[in-house]
């Protein structure tokens, strides 16, 4: 009864198409629901091949001698780390060489999966960071 008050009803209603006929408000409701998921999609989609997509977006703290590692898979990344102490970033088997600093700004390229390293070497005070790894459509 508590829906009959607010407006529900558990018979199906009906709305007159342009033609005249009626047609199931249910129907419409799936219809209308179908093409919202299917745009969400196309959407997804679309901004998937657009632009660049982050696979390594985080902030973090690294001791001394410790290591921070994430697997990339083979293609085109654009990679920017940014710590309060020096770092050392590594990406073997791509393009970019090994670095050692505050900052770390490379498009690197790679053949094959590789693993991208980011290491505090020892006797280093613990170093605060921030990495951001981007796959770029090319």
């Amino acid at each position: 009864m508590a829906n009959a008050s607010m407006g529900f009803s558990s018979a199906p209603s009906v709305l007159p198409d342009e033609d005249g006929e009626t047609r199931s408000i249910r129907w419409t409701i799936t219809a209308v629901t179908a093409a919202m998921v299917v745009a969400a999609i196309a959407y997804a989609i679309y901004r998937s091949w657009l632009g660049p997509v982050a696979v390594v977006d985080t902030i973090g703290t690294l001791r001394d001698g410790s290591t921070h590692t994430w697997k990339l898979a083979p293609g085109t990344y654009e990679i920017a780390v940014v710590g309060n102490g020096a770092l050392t970033v590594a990406l073997p088997g791509s393009n970019c060489v090994a670095s050692i600093g505050k900052t770390y700004s490379h498009t690197c390229e790679l053949h094959l999966a590789a693993t991208l390293a980011l290491y505090n070497p020892p006797a280093h005070e613990a170093v605060t960071y921030s990495i951001k790894a981007q796959r770029l459509k090319r």
